[in-house]
């Protein structure tokens, strides 16, 4: 919860290490960004390392200089001698897979250290897109996260999993929705991982262990089954995750009962993902055990009686309305429980075909994906616009030239055909 609350607050560069941060290793004050030049030198250090240094070293170097959120100076400045970005971050991410050292046997620290490096990296737009675009990276990063899971590290997971929530969901501005679904295919193509990813969750739930990791399994989940982000994510992967995931509902139902808010919102998203796109048998079974486990109560409790101005609280509110009311949809049962909380003209109200009053914002739905992709198709009409216009200007001075010489030639061959003319 002091995560999220930190990044709802508008600090994207919060998270959490297994270590300290080794501040005598960064080259400026903790509350400001680093410069251009050292963000550049530090990128260039994980392909050629100094004398003296070896490749854990550039890369703790590295993460202590460039923000978590990602390296503020990623795209290619339109001037004379000015450094390719995109080529300096793709050398950085070939270098971090080919250096990676044996992941089984890699002190953790270091381990760390190297997701951390990759998050950072793969947060920009050209580290984005190198997932599915640099040979080799995407196998690399397929093997380094299932060596690492299985070394049933609490930090090493967490570390891991981060790293491959922002490949499924873009940390950066100004992004592509069609690389984020080709990063979203590639992600989810192996059953056999989901299967390992979901297994180790459902154990870290039942353990009541590893609420960090369990969090970032459901940032995971959220980003391929909960709208708008599933708008991106292909249709039948789309289909597995979620009947494996409802096939675990109970293990979702317990994490109704966890301290952290986050965690609570994370698994009611899923759930309403299930309801509303599951199969009706699916939809039918999760009502049941809103029922068994407890849930409905204490949802209702949190739709009625949430007054705050928090709006992570809010968006709790909306939440629990949400949910009340698909586990509420033609459920005699829910209904026969309505009837022994709530008064009888109460629910007789609640009959009503009255519009609902919308006085408060949709605080689930974050992302407008229409509205992106139209800005995106504009900008490449600018961009054929912009070529265009060149271009006829371009055309236009050639056609000056022409017509002036032109003008000049007819001029000389008249005056000389009017002397011819005269003689």
């Amino acid at each position: 919860s002091l995560l999220d609350g930190a990044r709802a607050a508008g600090n994207p560069d919060v998270h959490v290490r297994m270590s300290p941060l080794e501040r005598g290793k960064r080259l400026g004050p903790l509350d400001l960004p680093c410069h251009e030049e050292i963000e550049s030198s530090s990128l260039k250090f994980l392909t050629t390392q100094p004398v003296g240094w070896d490749f854990a070293q550039a890369v703790s170097r590295f993460n202590a200089n460039v923000s978590y959120s990602g390296l503020l100076h990623a795209t290619t400045q339109e001037h004379l001698f000015a450094e390719n970005k995109e080529k300096l971050i793709s050398a950085g991410i070939s270098s971090l897979i080919s250096k990676e050292g044996d992941q089984e046997s890699i002190p953790l620290l270091e381990l760390e250290q190297q997701f951390h490096a990759l998050r950072r990296l793969v947060a920009s737009k050209a580290g984005f897109s190198c997932f599915t675009t640099l040979p080799g990276f995407r196998e690399k990063v397929g093997w380094k996260v299932a060596k690492a899971l299985k070394r049933n590290d609490d930090g090493i997971s967490h570390a891991a999993i981060d790293m491959l929530c922002a490949l499924m969901e873009p940390m950066h501005q100004d992004y592509d929705l069609r690389q984020e679904q080709l990063n979203k295919s590639s992600l989810l193509s192996s059953e056999k991982f989901l299967d390992g990813l979901l297994d180790m969750w459902t154990g870290l739930v039942v353990r009541q262990a590893g609420a960090l990791v369990v969090a970032g399994v459901l940032d995971f989940l959220t980003f391929s089954l909960c709208s708008p982000y599933s708008e991106t994510t292909d249709g039948k992967q789309f289909d597995t995750l979620l009947e494996k995931v409802a096939g675990r509902g109970r293990t979702l139902f317990r994490l109704f009962q966890h301290p952290s808010m986050t965690i609570v919102k994370g698994a009611g998203l899923i759930m309403k993902a299930i309801i509303e796109e599951g199969e009706e048998e699916i939809g039918a079974r999760m009502q049941q055990l809103a029922l068994a486990e407890g849930a409905l109560p204490q949802h209702l409790l949190t739709a009625l009686y949430t007054q705050s101005a928090d709006g992570r609280f809010l968006t709790n509110r909306q939440l629990s309305r949400h949910l009340v009311g698909l586990w509420t949809t033609s459920t005699a049962p829910t209904m026969e429980l309505m009837k022994r909380i709530l008064p009888a003209g109460l629910l007789t109200f609640l009959e009503s075909e009255d519009t609902v009053p919308n006085d408060d914002i949709d605080r689930l739905n974050t992302r407008d994906n229409l509205k992106l992709a139209m800005e995106a198709d504009k900008k490449d009409s600018n961009a054929v616009l912009l070529a265009a216009g060149k271009g006829l200007a371009t055309a236009k001075v050639a056609a000056l030239a022409t017509a002036e010489l032109v003008t000049e030639k007819t001029y000389v061959y008249t005056d000389q055909a009017k002397k011819i003319a005269e003689k």
